[in-house]
């Protein structure tokens, strides 16, 4: 069962049955039939079903966020929050709870997102539904602009600085592991493609590094030479972390190997595509590496032909969205608009804060102010 509200919904998934409310709108909650085996983009269509006439975009332009408390609690009908929100009014907490990360995917199934929840009761909201507007924009609470004083402002220039750097996830890559890997890949939308169909000739024409015997691995004398399972996250984060800081025309590709019989290459080879090919002899793994930093030159040679499909690299900035900053710019209008009764220094300090916030959201230049 799920309950939606139009603009901003609640849902509230049974067995079988939802009930749901949208977000940002007056209105009542309202049940849809769903079986918690179908996926979220079953979900989707039959809200849309529901109230076609409210609903005016396609099923799958709707955000479905979980109405999910601590302790694994859904949203109880009863509480403040949600009689707020049948008036059109977000508190705090649902502004948590749909959050762009915590975005319900259409491909995955419901039954996925009900483990661990405790089970579905009547007055309950399960699902937060965000509808668009025509314009394509998130139908978000809009409040009229009245004047601001030049602390109201401040306060509230820092508000939406805090609030974009409490969003933001940070990771150490010693620290990486399988579950902060696929955390990253859900949160970036990745595919992973790991191709199984290798047919890697057997050439050992190059020989293995020979390590030197009785020293410690972490030795400073050499680098370690044993490649593990769990090394692999840390490559995947660090292969993020290269591509958002690469310059213009530069297509990162990671590699782990231990110099002998281990080469895994990670790269992202199309949009929200993340490849990961591991080879087993070195001369093999040169020929890769040639062929990848030739690829974009005149005398770029052909890819190695037990490299499956075609060759391609991009980066992250080729297929993750920009930052939206309307909030923080819309602040900037009004300390610009106040210019003429606020100090030349003060005002030049905020211009300088937001350009440096404008600059740091970009991830090219993330890495200068981290």
């Amino acid at each position: 069962m799920a309950k939606v509200w139009e603009n901003h919904a609640i849902a509230s998934c049974h067995s079988n049955h939802t009930t749901t409310k949208t977000v940002g709108v007056e209105g009542s909650a309202f049940p849809v039939d769903i079986d918690e085996n179908k996926s979220v983009g079953h979900l989707k269509k039959a809200i849309k079903q529901e109230k076609p006439n409210k609903i005016q975009c396609d099923a799958d332009e709707l955000q479905l966020f979980l109405a999910k408390r601590e302790g694994n609690a859904w949203l109880s009908s009863l509480t403040e929050d949600v009689k707020k929100l049948k008036n059109g009014e977000k508190t705090a907490l649902v502004e948590a709870l749909t959050q762009e990360d915590k975005e319900l995917q259409g491909e995955d199934p419901i039954s996925e997102y009900l483990e661990g929840m405790d089970a579905p009761k009547v007055k309950q909201i399960h699902v937060l539904v965000v509808v668009p507007r025509q314009d394509g924009t998130s139908n978000e609470i809009s409040a009229a602009t009245t004047p601001l004083t030049v602390e109201q402002v401040e306060m509230s220039m820092d508000k939406v600085l805090r609030e974009r750097d409490e969003k933001a996830s940070a990771y150490s890559f010693s620290d990486l592991n399988t579950e902060m890997e696929q955390r990253i890949v859900k949160k970036m939308r990745l595919t992973e493609n790991v191709p199984t169909d290798i047919d890697e000739p057997e050439d050992t024409s190059i020989p293995g590094y020979i390590w030197i015997p009785e020293v410690p691995e972490n030795g400073q004398s050499q680098r370690t030479g044993k490649v593990e399972k769990a090394h692999v996250p840390q490559v995947v984060g660090q292969l993020v972390s290269c591509s958002m800081k690469a310059p213009l025309n530069c297509y990162p590709l990671s590699l782990l190997t231990d110099l002998n019989d281990h080469w895994h290459f990670s790269w992202f080879s199309d949009k929200h595509v993340l490849t990961q090919v591991t080879l087993q002899y070195p001369k093999n793994a040169f020929r890769f590496i040639e062929a990848a930093v030739l690829r974009r030159t005149e005398s770029a040679p052909l890819p190695p032909s037990f490299i499956p499909g075609p060759f391609k690299t991009i980066k992250v900035d080729d297929f993750l969205p920009q930052p939206d900053d309307d909030r923080a710019e819309e602040m900037m209008e009004r300390y610009e608009l106040m210019a003429d009764v606020v100090e030349p220094e003060f005002l030049m300090a905020r211009r300088m804060e937001y350009a440096q916030h404008v600059v740091q959201s970009m991830p090219m230049y993330a890495h200068m102010y981290a």
